[in-house]
């Protein structure tokens, strides 16, 4: 899905017409969030098979809500052990949650506009970026980077805490 948002902003930046230079950079956000989506939806996937049917606007909440709390369960059961590696792992998880579920709004947001408000013009800027309503193509083309790092750490210390 990257390899596709990555030709659709090269497609977008190369075309001389207005309205293509538009259309494939609004494409190329729709694309960048759902390689983020797909990630996150792996990750929820493996935690729990139930979760990777709910909706996208559900994935936020999930992870604020019970992903979370688990992983704070998990510490607690840590820090009674003294367990330190897994205290250690569900701290960063607990932040990697928070930042997730920002991300995922943020993302999904921003894929709403380019999808369903084609009057909120792309703003081309220099030769090769562009913005759609302050968020550069270049934010949108860290989404999966960022999911894949938060999404590591979230696994981790939710393997530690149910092995």
């Amino acid at each position: 899905m990257e390899l596709v948002a990555v030709h659709l902003q090269t497609e977008a930046v190369s075309r001389s017409s207005g309205e293509e230079k538009d259309l494939f950079g609004r494409s190329s956000y729709n694309r960048y969030y759902y390689a983020t989506f797909l990630c996150v939806r792996g990750l929820l996937r493996r935690l729990n098979a139930e979760w990777a049917d709910l909706p996208h606007a559900a994935y936020p909440e999930l992870l604020r809500g019970k992903v979370k709390k688990a992983l704070q369960k998990g510490r607690a059961s840590a820090q009674k052990t003294g367990d330190a590696d897994v205290v250690r792992a569900c701290n960063r998880a607990c932040s990697a949650v928070l930042s997730l579920a920002k991300l995922m709004t943020e993302s999904s947001a921003t894929r709403v506009t380019a999808d369903y408000y084609p009057e909120v013009p792309i703003q081309f800027s220099g030769v090769d970026r562009f913005s759609l309503r302050s968020v550069d193509i270049t934010t949108a083309h860290s989404w999966l980077t960022e999911a894949q790092t938060y999404t590591m750490a979230i696994e981790e210390a939710w393997n530690q805490i149910n092995a």
